[in-house]
């Protein structure tokens, strides 16, 4: 095996597959000729090798020297923690025609006279006949609220709670001094979020359990085949980039950056704090028909998934193409909730809770759509999607309107939006 880490359930349910085979786990950048690093499982043994539930890097191969460092690239005590260094005859000499980026990464550390490149990667230094161990990247090691959080541990975690090959965790949204809370994503179809964060709660700190488990069918990944981190963040970020800073040409203060990112926090928390169902992308209007049985028709199946239960709910009522009077939405959603009721299904306390639920989703699916909208104009060329954007707009000023949690936002929307949006369609639509 060799790409990214080698999660031990993996090597586990290869060897049990096939008894008789040899499982190697190299370890190694391009940078290093792709393998620098070996380990072999060993049945017997290996399991209780492992850590943070990722099968060891091993030993450097012929000719290769490791060194693990701290920030000052001093070397680390045996047992610690620290950044992996690489030497050796398989180290390039740099990267072509960029000398700051090889002055970045190939450094001579004190008391060293060859060159070393900087992996990045994050490792435990050998303890005696304990191999070198993998713990993540440098930069997955964040502070949240004020605590360090590694969060690769949370990553193991959920790979176990869930019973999945690959998951991520990131911190969102991210601050100054910090991230304000932890938001995960997991690749399967039969992952129970809210069961999952459930578990993680009983085995991490409170500040470390993510405020939102995403299911995905699969997790986006970068060129080099591993998991892409930063696409995930950028689903996070649509609307501040391609709405705001895109559309509006609206650059946010400081304090309006911290009103959008506890805004973010509140429609987190109360998409995770819903009971869980299956729930569809696109369940719009313009992916439906009228058929003889069994209706709705879909006519577009994107994907289905595990959710929030109002998210179906509000995807049909608050449609972005179709407007329904209000009254008649919030009867149809009350009646919706009479039926989850009678179907033995968690509801909310009562029908004020989960209006704020159905409203809740409705606002964040919302800000979402926006940001989506007009990356499909700008990126995209799809300029039908801009006369969409002013009841998008309309959802989210009216909803955060209506409760005094999200009223700054909408004083917001009419102090530093309103005017921007009205120039902005007139311009972009001549």
């Amino acid at each position: 095996f060799c790409g990214e880490a080698l999660p031990a359930a993996v090597a586990e349910s290869w060897q049990a597959a096939a008894p008789g085979s040899v499982i190697d786990n190299l370890y190694g950048p391009t940078e290093l000729t792709v393998a620098c690093t070996a380990y072999r499982w060993d049945p017997a043994s290996s399991s209780g090798e492992c850590e943070m539930g990722v099968v060891p890097i091993g030993e450097p191969l012929s000719g290769m020297r490791a060194l693990v460092v701290d920030e000052r690239l001093i070397e680390v005590a045996p047992g610690e923690a620290g950044e992996l260094l690489m030497a050796g005859p398989q180290v390039t000499p740099g990267y072509w025609h960029d000398p700051e980026a090889t002055r970045r990464a190939y450094v001579v550390p004190a008391g060293e006279a060859e060159t070393f490149y900087r992996t990045g990667d994050r490792v435990r230094r050998p303890d005696g006949a304990a191999p070198m161990t993998y713990l993540g990247r440098m930069d997955t090691q964040i502070k949240v609220r004020g605590y360090r959080v590694e969060l690769g541990e949370i990553e193991a975690r959920l790979r176990e709670q869930a019973g999945v090959e690959a998951a991520v965790a990131v911190g969102w949204p991210v601050g100054a001094t910090g991230a304000a809370g932890i938001v995960a994503f997991v690749s399967g179809r039969q992952v129970d979020a809210g069961v999952v964060r459930s578990h993680l709660a009983e085995t991490l700190q409170a500040h470390a359990v993510p405020a939102a488990i995403h299911v995905l069918p699969e997790l986006p990944r970068n060129p080099n085949g591993k998991v892409d981190r930063a696409a995930l963040l950028r689903e996070m970020s649509l609307m501040p980039e391609w709405f705001f800073q895109r559309h509006l040409g609206l650059t946010l203060e400081p304090a309006e950056n911290a009103m959008l990112k506890h805004l973010q926090e509140l429609l987190v928390q109360s998409a995770v704090e819903q009971p869980a169902s299956l729930v569809h992308r696109d369940y719009h209007s313009r992916n439906l028909m009228v058929v003889e049985r069994d209706n709705p028709g879909i006519l577009d199946f994107q994907d289905a998934l595990q959710g929030p239960v109002t998210y179906d709910l509000v995807s049909l009522l608050k449609d972005c193409y179709i407007r329904w009077p209000a009254q008649r939405v919030q009867s149809w959603a009350l009646h919706y909730r009479q039926r989850l009721i009678g179907a033995g299904i968690p509801a909310g306390r009562d029908d004020a809770q989960f209006l704020q639920w159905f409203d809740w989703m409705g606002l964040q699916r919302h800000l979402k759509v926006l940001g989506i909208f007009a990356r499909l104009w700008y990126r995209d060329g799809k300029r039908g999607y801009l006369k969409d954007l002013p009841l998008v707009l309309d959802y989210v000023r009216e909803t955060a309107q209506r409760y005094e949690a999200t009223a700054p936002f909408a004083a917001f929307i009419a102090a530093r939006v309103e005017a921007q949006f009205a120039e902005a369609q007139r311009r972009e639509s001549a």
